[in-house]
């Protein structure tokens, strides 16, 4: 025994002392399994015992029940130490079953089940709840370039950032799925969502972790989407969640590392999903192939004009087999960023059926003028794929007027001009669609090189009462007759139009009082 004890004894007057160990049984695995698994029994304590009065022999009686009161708390220190290490499995289970291992945040699942309850608590109060969703910009490009470690640290440092950033506690982050972040903020509006997805964004982008295969910067950016919704015992929280998905799908096909936002206000929730549905029907006919092309004829309005030209429209087909306009479905198209793959539906669709002969002999020696959208003329691969089809299909270029609207041309005068030339060079022709529709017209279209004009069709609808528009009209004509360009006037609906356009001499005429649009015509 050491002195310190022995002088403690003395001070304390010990007579008779007896020391018994406690002893626990501790279980060691066996790693070569060759045997079952070997105990180990280590002293955990001391059991001591005093007597002050006198120097005395310890009977048989009491050292029994020493030996059974150290047995027993040995056992009671074991099962207390049992209760730890299922109360440390049990969290860890619980880690796995909630938390995503290589980041730390809620797994999805956990979100589910979480995001349900917390709507549900909401509801009761109607109170408000915002979602952002968050996508690492190009991030299979950094994988296959820095390789999968890499990309997982990626992710580690990405969680972190936002970690740091939703500091609420009712806030909540869940990785959604591969590189796909959601972060859940409750009685939050659209306001305060915003500031934490721009701080979000911003702290991303200071990691300057560095992605040389990003087309959007030298570091990992993300991009965000954002909605907001009032809960309630009637309202969707799937609909939230499409909706923040589809902020984000906006905030990608827009150029990435940004955010986008998407309201779901309940005076607005029905016309929002009736966009949504039609989106879904857009993508669809997109998969399905269920648009279909109608041609309306551009007449020559003077024998001097020899090249025949129909304008190619797009329609959508529901399964019912009912049609449906563009104005129902463009706008849409254009909101969801659409425009690109419809476009090259157009395009190909054309093709196919210029190659195969499908369509009317009336039509062989015609030229078919297809409208492309900003987004098209803003695709630095669009031109790639437009050589790719007229190869593929065999059509001579020479068959095919592309057309852009002023107001497109406008808005990115060099890449207009740059598209345009090329696509001219390839063969194809090209016409300014709503000419007159802009303020400085006439400033820019000295450095767009197209073949055709189109007049705005607001200005040959009041040309027939208004002689400031007629005469405006007449200038556009002489203009590009000046320029050595073929004038369209467009939206011809009344025989008095047809003659004024006529007497001005300009070159062709479309519009319902000569021809409606119709499909484009198979042959049998």
């Amino acid at each position: 025994m050491p002195q310190c004890h022995i002088d403690m004894l003395r001070v304390l007057q010990v007579k008779a002392n007896i020391v018994l160990p406690i002893l626990i049984t501790n279980e060691t695995e066996n790693k070569n399994h060759t045997d079952k698994d070997k105990s180990e029994i280590n002293v955990w304590g001391l059991l001591i015992a005093h007597h002050c009065r006198e120097n005395r022999e310890w009977e048989i009686s009491e050292t029994d029940l020493l030996r059974r009161l150290a047995a027993q708390t040995a056992i009671a220190i074991q099962q207390a130490q049992l209760y730890q290490r299922l109360e440390k499995l049990n969290q860890e289970l619980e880690a796995i079953a909630y938390i995503d291992d290589l980041t730390g945040v809620f797994n999805r699942r956990h979100f589910e089940q979480k995001f349900e309850q917390e709507w549900k608590r909401l509801a009761r109060e109607e109170a408000l709840i915002s979602i952002i969703m968050l996508d690492i910009d190009y991030f299979k490009p950094y994988n296959d370039t820095y390789g999968h470690q890499q990309g997982d640290k990626c992710l580690q440092q990405v969680a972190k950032a936002i970690q740091a950033t939703v500091k609420r506690p009712g806030d909540f982050v869940a990785r959604y799925g591969g590189e796909e972040f959601v972060v859940v903020l409750p009685n939050t509006p659209m306001e305060g969502a915003l500031k934490v997805a721009e701080n979000i964004r911003t702290e991303i982008e200071a990691l300057k972790i560095p992605h040389q295969a990003s087309a959007t910067s030298q570091w990992v950016t993300s991009s965000l989407g954002v909605a907001d919704s009032n809960c309630s015992k009637t309202s969707n929280p799937e609909r939230l969640l499409k909706a923040a998905d589809t902020a984000l799908y906006n905030a990608k096909t827009s150029g990435r590392n940004r955010i986008e936002i998407y309201y779901v206000c309940m005076e607005t929730q029905e016309k929002q999903q009736q966009e949504i549905n039609l989106v879904t029907q857009l993508r669809d006919a997109l998969r399905e192939n269920s648009f279909c092309l109608f041609s309306q004829a551009i007449f020559p309005l003077h024998e001097g004009v020899q090249a025949r030209l129909y304008e190619i429209l797009l329609r959508l087909r529901y399964p019912s087999g009912k049609i449906v306009s563009p104005a129902a479905f463009l706008p849409v198209a254009e909101r969801y960023h659409l425009m690109p793959r419809i476009d090259r539906w157009v395009v190909k669709n054309l093709l196919y059926l210029l190659s195969s002969q499908k369509i009317d002999n009336s039509y062989q020696d015609c030229i078919f003028t297809v409208n492309l959208s900003g987004a098209s003329i803003n695709d630095s691969n669009f031109l790639e794929f437009i050589e790719h089809q007229f190869a593929c299909f065999e059509v001579p270029p020479q068959k095919i007027c592309f057309e852009i609207t002023e107001t497109i041309a406008i808005t990115n005068l060099d890449k207009a001009a740059k598209f345009i030339q090329s696509l001219k060079q390839v063969g194809c022709s090209f016409a300014l669609d709503d000419f007159g529709k802009g303020m400085s017209s006439l400033s820019y279209l000295t450095n767009l090189p197209v073949d055709y004009l189109k007049i705005d069709g607001m200005l040959i609808k009041k040309m027939e009462k208004d002689t400031v528009t007629q005469g405006i009209v007449e200038g556009i004509h002489h203009i590009g007759r000046a320029m050595n360009l073929k004038v369209i006037a467009e939206y011809i609906e009344t025989e008095s139009i047809l003659n004024k356009v006529s007497s001005l001499g300009i070159d062709y005429g479309q519009g319902f009082y000569l021809h409606k649009p119709s499909p484009l015509e198979f042959s049998v």
